[in-house]
């Protein structure tokens, strides 16, 4: 509920500003706990001998269960590298920045502290496994608050998990702010009145956004499967809006009508060889080939359909070039030519 007040009240700079904090907290509890697993577990020689006299199918590829074969691996490595840029709770963030400076800056570094937090509380998994027992199936979703439950002081132990509730939180507060933004203005105000005032678009927005808080908070409740399977199935309906937002941005040809029929058919054969084909997918992540789909039906359908105006051309890709390259020479620093 307070990701909901936050939101409701600030929108996305408040959403953007509480994330800057959040991040802050996630990084330290990485950092901690992958510190505490390592002194728990003996030492990193002692937790690989331990692992490989016990769990000696846990070292081995595909794995134990033969779960992680190698179209497995190349999956998570092109779904978290490419396909993120389809997830609108990223995406629309870089609306906001005024220059190529500023999102440059906020790639290096989100990406950079995205790559060690992740690998911080991965690899204590792994280094819990040889100390940490009784966890199975959607338990061990808990295995970072354990860690630190159980080798640390309460206060401390507290004060580190606000770490992991803070990426819940920035996550949850992003999906809000994009999920209300495409129901009150592309939905409401866009197809049923589009003379609605602002305040009451804002409203509108604030009942929407506690709305979806409280379904949230149901879903989360239920528990219907694990976070990562259920962090995957979501990131793959995301992914299939790459095709859009590439073609759209960087081929003329491409039109409203194959962007909206390669989304469609693209999330539904995702959801079908999800969870009814998946030997379609000759194991990959059902994403990668549904995606290639998108793609081929959204080139397809833009070769048979009547092309853009160049008015809404010009508007896209002419005139926003000059734009962004007026505002790069606004904010790049001032040069002093020396003078005799």
């Amino acid at each position: 509920m307070v990701v909901v007040l936050y939101c409701m009240t600030g929108g996305m700079t408040g959403a953007m500003m509480t994330d800057v904090l959040q991040g802050g907290l996630m990084i330290a509890t990485a950092v901690v706990t992958f510190v505490v697993s390592v002194h728990a577990g003996g030492g990193m020689e002692a937790i690989t001998g331990k692992l490989a006299a016990e769990m000696p199918s846990h070292l081995t590829h595909p794995g134990a269960k033969g779960d992680f074969p190698w179209q497995t691996y190349v999956s998570m490595i092109v779904m978290w590298s490419f396909f993120t840029i389809g997830q609108p709770t990223l995406f629309t963030k870089f609306f906001t920045m005024n220059s190529y400076r500023t999102m440059f800056k906020a790639v290096i570094l989100g990406t950079l502290g995205m790559l060690f937090s992740a690998t911080m509380i991965e690899w204590s998994g792994v280094n819990a496994a040889t100390f940490i027992s009784g966890l199975s199936g959607q338990e061990t979703d808990f295995i970072v608050p354990v860690i630190l439950q159980q080798n640390l002081s309460p206060w401390i132990a507290a004060l580190l998990i606000t770490g992991i509730v803070s990426a819940g939180m920035s996550t949850i507060s992003a999906l809000l702010v994009v999920a209300t933004g495409g129901i009150t203005r592309d939905i409401y105000q866009n197809v049923f009145r589009p003379r609605a005032s602002a305040d009451q678009i804002l409203r509108l927005s604030r009942w929407i956004t506690v709305l979806l808080g409280i379904a949230a908070i149901a879903i989360g409740i239920i528990k219907p499967v694990g976070i990562f399977a259920l962090i995957r199935f979501a990131f793959g309906g995301l992914g299939i809006w790459v095709a859009p937002v590439i073609l759209g941005m960087y081929w003329k040809r491409a039109t409203l009508a194959a962007a909206i029929s390669s989304v469609i058919l693209g999330e539904l054969a995702y959801v079908a060889m999800k969870l009814w084909f998946p030997q379609l997918a000759f194991g990959f992540d059902p994403l990668i080939v549904c995606w290639s789909f998108t793609m081929l039906v959204m080139v397809l359908v833009s070769l048979f359909t009547r092309p853009s105006s160049d008015a809404t051309l010009r508007r896209h890709f002419d005139d926003l070039t000059a734009l962004c390259a007026a505002r790069a020479r606004r904010s790049a620093p001032a040069t002093v030519t020396p003078t005799e």
